[in-house]
């Protein structure tokens, strides 16, 4: 019965009442941040950590692997579950990087924001001076 009633006592709501597309600013404003910390220096600071440790995953999203995904790209991961977020990279012919992308998705719904001016520089650089091209993410700045 405790517990019954306790449980009364809470409104339930979860982040998913917002889309997506309402809150990915705040996220990518706040990753961006985190960035151009690392960007500065890689060793980061005492709330990021050095970028090595930073993410969870590195890896090679084929074309195809999604419904309407015509493209491969590299995905730098950032958190998963609900929400998730990820920086995408996609690639010339040459292996230069042509767009990039910011992606928050939770549960059914998604949102992303291209990389332009400054953030597109920024992230550009990161994958470059880090060289994580389908390998372990390592400081080499």
């Amino acid at each position: 019965m405790y517990f019954i009633a306790l449980l009364s006592q809470f409104k339930f709501c979860t982040m998913t009442d917002k889309s997506c597309s309402s809150r990915i600013r705040d996220h990518y404003n706040s990753e961006m941040e985190t960035m151009r910390v690392f960007h500065e220096n890689c060793e980061g600071n005492e709330e990021t950590g050095p970028f090595n440790e930073y993410g969870l995953d590195l890896s090679l999203v084929e074309s195809g692997t999604f419904n309407d995904q015509p493209e491969e790209y590299i995905r730098y991961q950032l958190s998963w579950g609900g929400p998730s977020d990820e920086f995408r990279y996609y690639f010339n012919h040459d292996g230069s990087v042509h767009t990039i992308e910011y992606w928050f998705l939770d549960w059914n719904d998604g949102a992303h924001i291209t990389l332009d001016g400054e953030d597109f520089d920024i992230m550009n650089d990161i994958y470059s001076m880090n060289e994580f091209h389908y390998s372990a993410v390592a400081c080499k700045k």
